[in-house]
């Protein structure tokens, strides 16, 4: 881990993160995985001649807007090259974007809408988890008989029991603390670290994890997505005196906390987990001179590799966003992934009824590549509808992406 990337990141996302980001396929199921098995996608199927629907309840505007437009960006390049390549199952992809404005019962009453008024194939949310928002969806999504991909960030949405129809394109939590701990380690010699955080699901996952790999947390610090001046909890976090002040934050919020960081003289290494890599530094503040130049950035599945080498739809995902690339591209190509994710159910499955999609999709049980995560293995299974990978990688937060590749003045670490 969420900006359209032409920006860049994850997400938990990410989050997250955020990440890096999606939503996928259809029909009717009534509760249970069982009453899935006997159903049609009767909200999807339609026409086998038709286009392809996916409705996209996405967070356009409102506090997750950075990340919603992220995924975006990734799911509307990908439906390019899937159209210009076929379609999905023959057919011609078209998209229907509705705004959440970052808010549950705004995205639960857009989703129902689209969902109650076409015959959608699949949904795919370009949101993030903030206030149960992700969660919310796949309600909708299991209620309305639609199998949902999404781009993660709450880890109840990755279990089958409770969403029985929606798979999470996002590392868990657990992966994305360890790998953050592997950077404190390798790079900083780090044992305790401050946080900066908003109080969500996949940062909570996230920070415990941390822990569990020997980082301490000597300051924990929760902001809300409305705080604008952060001087006090710099001054608590600094007070404690932390190895690594880490960053968890995305949107407009990271240019004051770096402007409060120099105002108050913090002098410490920063770093950024995956919220941070949900925003392009220009947009984040008016000048790349704010940004720590020692602040890297962690990057979930789907990443460019830190060799500079990409796989062949990696390089179609960055030649369809465009050549100014900056930073991370994991939430985009969480985007980008979920659509391929879809597009390998409705063409590899037996039928298009929602049982026979689900269970594609857990086929896959890591042994066979989707997307950009050809160099990644997806863990999908009837118990765990989460991509549980640690296999992550960090680059220079304000790397610039030349010609399909970064360089790195830093060899950064990919494992521990």
């Amino acid at each position: 881990m969420k900006s359209a990337r032409l920006s860049n990141a994850r997400r938990r996302h990410p989050s997250r993160g955020s990440l890096v980001v999606a939503a996928s396929l259809l029909v009717v199921v009534a509760a249970s995985l069982a009453a899935c098995g006997s159903s049609t996608a009767s909200s999807g199927s339609g026409s086998p001649k038709g286009p392809f629907l996916i409705a996209v309840p996405a967070d356009e505007t409102g506090t997750d807007s950075a990340y919603g437009l992220q995924l975006l960006a990734g799911i509307k390049a990908a439906v390019r090259y899937v159209n210009a390549h076929g379609g999905i199952a023959g057919r011609h992809v078209e998209l229907t974007v509705q705004d959440t404005k970052t808010d549950p019962a705004t995205a639960v009453s857009e989703a129902e809408n689209m969902l109650a008024g076409q015959h959608y194939q699949a949904m795919f949310p370009a949101t993030g988890a903030i206030n149960g928002l992700e969660a919310a969806l796949a309600k909708v999504a299991t209620a309305q008989g639609v199998l949902e991909v999404n781009a993660g960030g709450d880890p109840s949405v990755t279990d089958p029991k409770i969403f029985p129809t929606a798979f999470s394109m996002s590392s868990g939590p657990s992966a994305t603390g360890t790998a953050l701990a592997c950077l404190l380690k390798q790079n900083f010699s780090a044992t305790t670290v401050g946080i900066i955080h908003h109080d969500e699901p996949y940062s909570n996952g996230e920070f415990a994890a941390m822990a569990s790999s020997g980082i301490k947390i000597v300051a924990n610090e929760t902001v809300t997505e409305t705080d604008q001046d952060f001087t006090a909890t710099i001054q608590t976090i600094q007070s404690s005196r932390p190895d690594v002040l880490v960053v968890d934050i995305f949107g407009p919020q990271l240019g004051q906390i770096f402007h409060n960081l120099r105002a108050v003289g913090y002098s410490g290494p920063v770093v950024g987990g995956l919220e941070v890599s949900a925003q392009k530094p220009t947009q984040v503040v008016s000048t790349l001179s704010l940004v720590p130049k020692a602040m890297p950035a962690v990057a979930g599945a789907g990443d460019v590799r830190v060799n500079g080498s990409l796989s062949p739809l990696q390089q179609s995902l960055v030649s369809a966003l465009g050549t100014s690339v900056t930073g991370l591209l994991g939430n985009p190509a969480a985007g980008w992934d979920g659509i391929q994710l879809i597009k390998y159910a409705y063409e590899h499955g037996p039928s298009m009824k929602t049982a026979d999609l689900v269970k594609t999709l857990e086929g896959l049980n890591g042994s066979k590549a989707i997307g950009t995560l050809s160099v990644e293995k997806p863990s999908f299974s009837s118990a765990n509808h989460g991509l549980q990978s640690g296999d992550f990688y960090a680059v220079d937060y304000a790397q610039q992406l030349v010609s399909g590749t970064y360089t790195s003045a830093k060899k950064l670490p990919t494992s521990c």
